[in-house]
């Protein structure tokens, strides 16, 4: 896929995550909460996640195609083309087509749902997959252990810096399902906690 604008830099990724969670709390491990759509406090002047993040999101976002396992589901981002030129959006905005691999991990069929996907841009604006004329909606349904390769298109404002592709597991599938957001930025390394 070829690519144009890129995702925010690391620290805008970390922050907007940041701000899904200032003030979520836990006693252990994150990825054990279920996703609510709880509001959040966000820090003075900081965006506020629209719509909200999962509770139980990383806060520290998977590098771009980095395989990511989310206990009934493998996903990896294989490309994203931005803008997606093969239709046309309203005006100021863009299209932007993000190409994933997923794998069921569940023993049961699933079904791939393109509302448990979204993008998140650097100003906390995200956006959910669209339908557009003349696309095939991706939504397989998958035995267990199947794997597909597919895009989801979205529509960002044209001023948009993306940051990330969140994959809303928890409130889509299940509790058992675990949340994901995967930098946009193939570029993006974490910092070192050392």
């Amino acid at each position: 896929m070829a690519r144009g604008r890129r995702g925010a830099a690391s620290v805008g990724v970390v922050a907007i995550l940041a701000v899904g969670f200032a003030g979520c709390s836990s006693d252990g491990d994150d990825r054990e909460a279920v996703a609510s759509t709880t509001p959040t406090t966000a820090a003075p002047g900081a965006p506020v996640a629209d719509p909200p993040l999962p509770v139980a999101v990383n806060a520290v976002p998977y590098v771009y195609a980095a395989q990511v396992g989310l206990a009934t589901w493998k996903l990896r981002i294989l490309g994203h083309t931005d803008p997606f030129t093969d239709a046309t959006p309203p005006p100021g905005s863009r299209y932007v087509a993000v190409e994933v691999w997923i794998e069921n991990g569940a023993l049961e069929p699933q079904t791939v749902e393109p509302d448990a996907f979204l993008v998140y841009d650097r100003d906390a604006r995200g956006s959910r997959p669209l339908s557009l004329a003349g696309f095939e909606e991706f939504a397989p349904t998958l035995a267990g252990g199947e794997a597909a390769t597919g895009e989801f298109v979205f529509e960002v404002a044209d001023d948009a810096m993306l940051s990330y592709l969140v994959f809303d597991g928890a409130a889509t599938y299940g509790a058992e399902t675990l949340d994901a957001a995967i930098s946009l930025d193939p570029d993006f390394v974490p910092d070192d906690p050392n």
